[in-house]
């Protein structure tokens, strides 16, 4: 659920829309040359509270990668959206309307947007990784 409320979030906020230049899990590598991508990584263990075996919050992880065959658009679409998550804080996420949110304590960006070269048509990749405290996803 944790990429849907963040597509949810950005399609929200930005002109970025679900399907067409922002995708979730996987990097669509034939068309579309300018275009964002948003992957689960690694994160940490949850954190359980008063001794319960049950988390009271995961610790995930999020990489987002914003792609264009022009750099500067690929670092400006990088910037948009680093804009708008990190330091979100408190918010509540809906994957879609008419859904029940979950409770996303914080958003932090670990590093500010970086290049990680082109890809193998010659498109520039800007990265923007974050740590996320949230509830569990219903």
């Amino acid at each position: 659920m944790i990429l849907d409320e963040i597509a949810k979030l950005i399609t929200d906020n930005t002109t970025k829309a679900a399907g067409t230049d922002l995708f979730k899990s996987f990097m669509h590598s034939e068309s579309q040359d300018s275009a964002t991508f948003i992957f689960e990584t690694q994160g940490i263990a949850p954190t359980r509270t008063f001794g319960s075996s049950d988390p009271a919050f995961e610790n995930a992880s999020i990489q987002i990668i914003d792609r264009s065959s022009d750099y500067q658009i690929a670092r400006n679409s990088a910037e948009t959206v680093f804009k708008l998550l990190d330091r979100q804080v408190n918010t509540t996420l809906l994957p879609a309307a008419g859904t029940t949110g979950t409770l996303y304590l914080s958003i932090d960006a670990q590093q500010s947007p970086f290049s990680i070269g082109t890809d193998d048509n010659d498109r520039f990749q800007i990265s923007h990784n974050y740590i996320v405290k949230k509830e569990l996803s219903t």
